[in-house]
C-alpha cells in the first residue's frame, strides 16, 4: 500500500513539472501542435516513469566478521504472548476505499457521457461529406464533433456561420482530437484526487480549440466572420463533455490567440526546460543504489580459504553470473545458482546453490521463504593436514554440509530441540534415526563411527565402541547438526575394506553466542506476536474465502450437470424431430398413393 502512495506522489510531482512549464512558459506561444504532444507526453510520462527503476551497483569492501549465526524460528513463550490488540482503524485501507469510490463515481459519469453521445447519434439521418458524418439535430446545443461525427443544429445559424462551424469541427476530426479528450478524461478518472490532473485536462481541451481555430482560419476567407460566429455560439451552453465542442470557456482568449502573431522559432528552447526536471527526478528517485561486497576472502577468526564466494540478500544477477564464470575460468569449479526469487525490494528470498570441482567434491544447498535469505558462502580450502575440503555454509562457519536440515542450538530456553516439533513451523521433518546414543552426547572433540561385516554379510555399526544398529552410516550421521561439523576424515582401520572409521571434528558453541542468540530472539518476539495476531485477525476472511471457493466448486459442478442434461435434451429433441420428419414423409407418400 505504501508503494501505491509513493507512486501517486511521484506521478503528481512529474505532472506538476510538466504543467508548470506549460503554464508559465508555453501557453502564450502559438506552437499549438507542439503543445498538443507536449501535454500528452506529460500524461504518459507521469504514468510510466515512476514505474522505471535503474539499479546502480556499488562495490564495497566487506567488513570483518567473527561469527554469524542462523536466525532460528522460535515459538513465543507464555510470558511474551499477549491478547490480540484492540480494534484499530486502518487509515491506509480507508484511503484506498475513498480512492476507489472516487474512481467508481467518475468512471460511471464517463460511461454516462459516452452513452449520451450514443443516444444522440443513434437512429439519426447521417449526411456523408467525404469521411465526415454530418448529423443535423433539432436540439438547442453547441456544435461538437466525436471522432468522424459532426453534430449541429442548422436552423440556428446562417449559411456562412454554418460553414465556419463545419470547417472548425472538421479540423478536430482530421487530427483525431477526440482521442486526446478521452485519454485526458481517463487520466482524470484514476487521478481524480490530484487537482493538477483536472488543470492538465483543461489545458489540453483549450489547446485543441486553439489548433482548430488556427487551421480553420487558414481555410476561411473572412476571419472576422469566423470570430463573430465564435461569439454567437456562446448563447448555446449545452454540450457533451467528452466531445470536441465548438464553444469553450475563455472565448476572449481564443479570439486573442487567433489574432496573435506567430511565435518566433527560437522560443522553442522553452520545451527543453522540462528535461532537467526529468533528469533530476530520475537521479534522485528512480536510481536504486545496491551495495555489493567485493569478492574477497571473508575475514573470520580462522584463516581465510583459498576460494570463497559470499552471497547475501542484495546479490545481483550480474554478480552471481560473474562469480560463477570466474570460478569456472580460474579454478575449474562449476558453481551454479538457480531458482532465484526476489521480493519487491529486489532482495533474494529463495535460491538454490550447487557446486562440483575438478577434485570430485560436490554439494548443494537451498534457502526459500518469504523473508530475505541469510548470508552464505561457498568455499574451497585445505585443512591442517593439507587435504582439500569444500562446502557451502553460513558465514562464520566452515561446515561441510552433510545433510540439509534445520539447525538446532541446545540448551536455549524456548527453542524446540526437534525439527519435527509442532512449534517449529517451516522446518523439515527429522530423519528416522536409529536406536543409538545421541551424537550430541559426544561433543568431546571426535566421534568414531566404525562398521564391520560378519560372516553372514550383515553390517554392524559402532559409535565410540558401542554397537548401535545394522543401518547405514548416513542414518547415524543424520543426527548431527551441520553447524557443529568442522571436518570429516575417513580412515581405514583394518585390512578388510569394510573396516573403517569416520572421525568428525566438531566445535562447541560458546555461551556468549548462545546469549547473543537469546537476545536477538527477544528482539523479534514482539514482531512475531504481531504477525500471529494479524494471522488470527485474518483467519475468518481466509475461512470465508475457502467456503466461497467450495461453494463456487459446487455451483460449477451443478452447472456442468445442467449443461450435460441440456445436451441430452437437445439430442432427444433432434431424435424427436427426425422421427416426426420420417412420419411426415410417410404420410405424404400415403397421400400421393391415394391421389
Amino acid at each position: 500500500m505504501e508503494t501505491l502512495l509513493l507512486y501517486g506522489i511521484k506521478s503528481a510531482a512529474l505532472m506538476s513539472a510538466f504543467f508548470g512549464a506549460y503554464y508559465f512558459l508555453l501557453r502564450g506561444e502559438t506552437f499549438f501542435k507542439t503543445n498538443r504532444w507536449y501535454l500528452l507526453a506529460g500524461l504518459v510520462t507521469s504514468v510510466i516513469l515512476p514505474l522505471i527503476t535503474i539499479t546502480q551497483v556499488v562495490l564495497i569492501d566487506p567488513q570483518p566478521v567473527e561469527y554469524v549465526y542462523n536466525q532460528i524460528a522460535m515459538p513465543l513463550s507464555a510470558e511474551v504472548q499477549a491478547d490480540a490488540p484492540a480494534f484499530e482503524i486502518n487509515w491506509m485501507l480507508v484511503a484506498i476505499a475513498v480512492y476507489l469510490l472516487g474512481v467508481t463515481f467518475f468512471l460511471l459519469k464517463f460511461i454516462a457521457d459516452c452513452y449520451a453521445v450514443y443516444q444522440l447519434i443513434k437512429g439519426k439521418n447521417v449526411e456523408r461529406d467525404l469521411k465526415f458524418k454530418l448529423l443535423d439535430v433539432d436540439q438547442n446545443l453547441s456544435p461538437f464533433s466525436f471522432f468522424n461525427y459532426i453534430v449541429y443544429n442548422s436552423s440556428l445559424y446562417t449559411i456562412a456561420e454554418l460553414k465556419n462551424i463545419l470547417e472548425h469541427e472538421k479540423v478536430h476530426c482530421r487530427q483525431k482530437h477526440t482521442a486526446d479528450v478521452l485519454v485526458s478524461r481517463l487520466f482524470c478518472i484514476f487521478f481524480w484526487w490530484n487537482p493538477l490532473a483536472w488543470l492538465h485536462h483543461k489545458a489540453i481541451l483549450q489547446n485543441l480549440e486553439f489548433i482548430a481555430d488556427s487551421e480553420a482560419a487558414k481555410i476561411l476567407l473572412d476571419k472576422k466572420s469566423y470570430q463573430f460566429t465564435l461569439l454567437k455560439i456562446t448563447t448555446h451552453d449545452h454540450c457533451v463533455s467528452i466531445s470536441n465542442h465548438f464553444y469553450q470557456s475563455l472565448i476572449k482568449k481564443r479570439i486573442v490567440m487567433l489574432n496573435k502573431n506567430q511565435s518566433e522559432k527560437w522560443n522553442s528552447w522553452k520545451y527543453a526546460v522540462i528535461l532537467p526536471a526529468l533528469l533530476a527526478f530520475i537521479f534522485y528517485f528512480q536510481v536504486q543504489v545496491v551495495a555489493q561486497e567485493r569478492s574477497v576472502p571473508f575475514t573470520t577468526v580462522q584463516d581465510a580459504p583459498e576460494v570463497e564466494v559470499t552471497v547475501d540478500k542484495d546479490a545481483t544477477d550480474f554478480f552471481l553470473n560473474s562469480e560463477s564464470k570466474r570460478l569456472k575460468d580460474e579454478h575449474g569449479i562449476t558453481l551454479k545458482f538457480s531458482g532465484v526469487k526476489r521480493n519487491n525490494d529486489r532482495e533474494i528470498t529463495a535460491i538454490k546453490t550447487s557446486f562440483k570441482d575438478k577434485d570430485g567434491n560436490t554439494g548443494k544447498s537451498a534457502q526459500s521463504g518469504t523473508e530475505p535469505i541469510a548470508p552464505f558462502r561457498f568455499y574451497k580450502d585445505r585443512d591442517e593436514d593439507g587435504r582439500i575440503i569444500a562446502g557451502i555454509g553460513n558465514l562464520g562457519n566452515k561446515s561441510i554440509v552433510v545433510r540439509t536440515m534445520a539447525p538446532r542450538v541446545p540448551n536455549v530456553p524456548g527453542i524446540p530441540q526437534n525439527a519435527d516439533s509442532p512449534d517449529f513451523p517451516g522446518a523439515p521433518p527429522a530423519p528416522n534415526a536409529p536406536d543409538a546414543p545421541a551424537l550430541h552426547d559426544f561433543m568431546d572433540g571426535h566421534i568414531n563411527v566404525t562398521t564391520e561385516v560378519d560372516d553372514k554379510g550383515n553390517s554392524k555399526i559402532f559409535v565410540n565402541g558401542e554397537i548401535v544398529a545394522n543401518v547405514d552410516v548416513a542414518e547415524v550421521l543424520a543426527g548431527l547438526d551441520p553447524i557443529y561439523i568442522n571436518g570429516i576424515d575417513v580412515l581405514k582401520t583394518g585390512k578388510n575394506d569394510s573396516e573403517y572409521a569416520i572421525h568428525i571434528n566438531t566445535d562447541e558453541i560458546s555461551k556468549e553466542v548462545l546469549e547473543e542468540v537469546r537476545r536477538e530472539m527477544e528482539k523479534v518476539g514482539p514482531e512475531m506476536q504481531r504477525a500471529r495476531a494479524d494471522m488470527q485477525r485474518h483467519r475468518p476472511e481466509l475461512e470465508q474465502a475457502q467456503r466461497d471457493l467450495e461453494q463456487s466448486k459446487r455451483d460449477m459442478d451443478r452447472a456442468t450437470r445442467d449443461m450435460e442434461q441440456a445436451k441430452r435434451d437437445i439430442e432427444q429433441s433432434k431424435r424427436d424431430i427426425e422421427q416426426s420428419r420420417k412420419e411426415v414423409e410417410a404420410y405424404k407418400k400415403r397421400l400421393d398413393s391415394k391421389k
